[in-house]
């Protein structure tokens, strides 16, 4: 909440105003994504572990596209999660997952 509040109090065109705020969204529904995968693997639920995966990559892409058109592009570019993939699964995903399978 802190963060939005600063965002908020700062003059910001609609334009990134409007980005920030679907990217924001987009996060929040990607962790919820991928606590869904977590649960689904913790239930040796593949398949749907796989679809969790993908849709928290999804949030991710949907977000950094929406500053395709935007003077930040480079930036984002240089950042982008959706690149930073191993196994076919986003960073955070595999880490999360990850850390889950050793402390079984």
């Amino acid at each position: 909440m802190l963060n939005e509040t600063k965002i908020s109090d700062r003059p910001v065109d609609k334009f990134m105003r409007d980005r920030l705020q679907l990217c924001f969204v987009m996060y929040d529904t990607g962790v919820n994504n991928i606590q869904d995968a977590i649960q689904k693997l913790e239930l040796n639920d593949y398949f749907n572990r796989i679809i969790a995966n993908e849709a928290s990559l999804n949030d991710t892409v949907t977000c950094e596209d929406g500053f395709s058109q935007s003077p930040l592009k480079k930036m984002v570019d240089r950042s982008r999660l959706s690149d930073r993939i191993v196994n076919g699964q986003p960073i955070i995903a595999y880490n999360l997952m990850d850390s889950r399978l050793k402390n079984r």
